[in-house]
């Protein structure tokens, strides 16, 4: 006689979420859609293991990661060792933030003197520099061109600059404040 056992592979279920996250910011989230209870699920980035492997407990599953790259998740039944792919991939890219440069100026003037500067140390070619005051735009934007900038400023308050990158949207506040 002959015996053959025939060992259950793992459900397939669905892989959602990934997209772009700014290299300052958070992680993003990978989604299973369902999971199975004796199943273990490991992430995958391009390939290869990461994190920490995740145990099925009938529903869906979430993976937060902040490296680029293309994430599938694999299953394996923790009694039979038999491995599946689930359905489909996520893939996560990571944007550049600006540089910090340091906000400095600023003081004490009398209304009938000129208007005070407001000084970022340096800039960055293709990030846009918006001078703030309490929280609300002061004047028009400036575009980095890897020097020094100045900002006048006439209002009391406290003034910050941020930094946005032109091209992906990421947004940084410079280092310091001034006061005027």
């Amino acid at each position: 006689t002959a015996t053959i056992v025939v060992n259950q592979a793992p459900a397939v279920f669905n892989v959602t979420g990934g997209g772009s996250r700014c290299s300052h910011g958070s992680g993003v989230g990978i989604y299973l859609s369902g999971s199975e209870i004796g199943v273990n699920y490991e992430l995958q980035r391009d390939g290869g293991a990461v994190g920490s492997i995740a145990s099925g407990n009938g529903l869906g599953l979430s993976f937060v990661v902040s490296v680029a790259g293309n994430y599938t998740v694999k299953a394996t039944n923790a009694t039979s060792s038999c491995t599946t792919t689930m359905n489909g991939n996520a893939i996560i890219t990571v944007n550049q933030a600006p540089n910090v440069f340091t906000v400095s100026g600023g003081g004490a003037s009398c209304s009938q003197n000129a208007p005070d500067s407001i000084i970022l140390s340096g800039s960055q070619t293709g990030v846009n520099y918006q001078l703030n005051s309490n929280g609300f735009p002061v004047g028009a934007a400036a575009q980095g061109n890897g020097l020094p900038l100045t900002f006048i400023a006439s209002a009391s308050g406290t003034y910050k600059i941020v930094g946005t990158n032109a091209t992906s949207g990421c947004l940084i506040f410079m280092a310091g404040t001034a006061r005027l």
